[in-house]
Parts: structure tokens; sequence; C-alpha cells
């Protein structure tokens, strides 16, 4: 069996989803250290031709918290100029209304809990790409957050006898394949191959200017080595 693991983020880049889809156990990392200014809570859309962020606001986020311990800003307000920024540059996207569908739904979820709403975000997205892989949380299943780094993805990978692991390609320098070999488990890398044009901007972007097919297609653009 083929697993993955990866910190729960919003609206993730294409690469994010083609991991998924390239395995058949995918197990979100929620219970780890909170990354500021990472993608757990925010990602990057087109605006005017440039790049823009779009932030969930939290509270307590620091990296002295684990992702699934941050809450949410109780406020709708960040909702609502989220959902403006959205509109407003995307609305004459010829794919908006199937796209604006997903981010609402996502939006609508009834949680104070920031690692709730990214995981929401992630699984509505796969849901419409008709992506089947199966999900898990670490804080859930495991146990074993007494275990760090390695040893704790080598854990949760025989505690699902996967004999693969495959993480993202920046993970080369993180990872040393002998020490999964000595577990029977082989560690591969996802490389994204495919490209047009803002490819790295969140998944929100391709939803709303490229039909699901297309999508679907780009979810096979990788190579795992």
């Amino acid at each position: 069996m083929k697993l993955a693991i990866m910190q729960p983020y919003f609206f993730p880049y294409i690469g994010y989803l083609q991991l998924i889809h390239s395995v058949d156990k995918f197990v979100f990392y929620d219970d780890v250290d909170y990354i500021k200014n990472g993608w757990i809570n925010r990602n990057r859309i087109m605006a005017n031709k440039d790049i823009k962020y779009l932030t969930v606001h939290t509270n307590n986020a620091s990296s002295n918290n684990k992702i699934n311990k941050v809450g949410l800003n109780k406020s709708n307000v960040w909702k609502r100029k989220m959902k403006d920024t959205i509109f407003f540059n995307y609305k004459k996207s010829k794919f908006f209304e199937e796209g604006f569908q997903i981010f609402e739904n996502v939006l609508k979820l009834d949680t104070d809990n920031l690692s709730e709403l990214s995981k929401f975000s992630v699984i509505n997205v796969c849901n419409y790409l008709d992506i089947g892989t199966q999900i898990e949380y670490t804080s859930e299943v495991f146990n074993n957050q007494h275990l760090s780094g390695e040893k704790r993805v080598i854990d949760v990978c025989k505690k699902n006898n996967a004999d693969t692991y495959i993480n993202a390609i920046g993970g080369k320098s993180l990872y040393d394949k002998e020490r999964f070999l000595n577990d029977n488990i082989q560690l591969k890398f996802i490389r994204k191959v495919v490209e047009f044009d803002n490819s790295n901007l969140s998944i929100l972007h391709l939803l709303m200017t490229y039909s699901k097919q297309d999508i679907q297609n780009f979810l096979n653009g990788y190579v795992v080595e």
C-alpha cells in the first residue's frame, strides 16, 4: 500500500492534490507544530494580473501550538472580504460557478478550528475531482505523538502496513531512504511535471479557470522517483 502524510493546507496547489491522488491512503498531519506564514491558513490567487494572498484569520496561532489547536477568528469580516476578493477577481472566469460553489461550501463549515477548515477545503476538492483516496488524521488514529520526524512517519506507515511512503519533493533533505528500507518501506518522492500558467497558485484558481476534466488531467502530471 502507498501512503502519504502532509499538514492540512487551505485550498492547496495542484501538487498537493497530486500527492493525494498518487497514494492509497493520505494522512493529515494535524497534531504537529503550527507553521507561521505557511500554507495552513493561506494561499495565493490572481488579482488584477498580480498574485494576492487569501488569509484565514486565526486566534492563538503560534509555533507553540499544534495545528489542530489553532482557533479561527470568530468575526465573519474576514470571510466576507475573502468572498468579495474571489468574486470580483474570478466572476468572469469560465468555470466560476463551479469553483465558487466549492469555496462557499467550505467557508460555511460550522467550526472554530483552523485544522478542520483546512482539511474540509482539501476534502471538498477531492470529492469534486473524484479522488477516492482514503483519508485519516494523525490526531485521531495513531496515538504516537511521542515520536517525531522519520520515526513518527515510519510508525504511521507500519501501522498501516504500507510498503511505500511518498513524500513531496521538498522532503528529500529531511528523509533517508535507507532508514525506511530498514523497516521494509520504500521512500519515494513526487515531483510535479505538468506546467501551465499559474500552476503554483491555490487550487481555487484552477477550479474557476479550467474544466473538471482539465484539472483531472493535470492531476496525472507528476512523476514519482
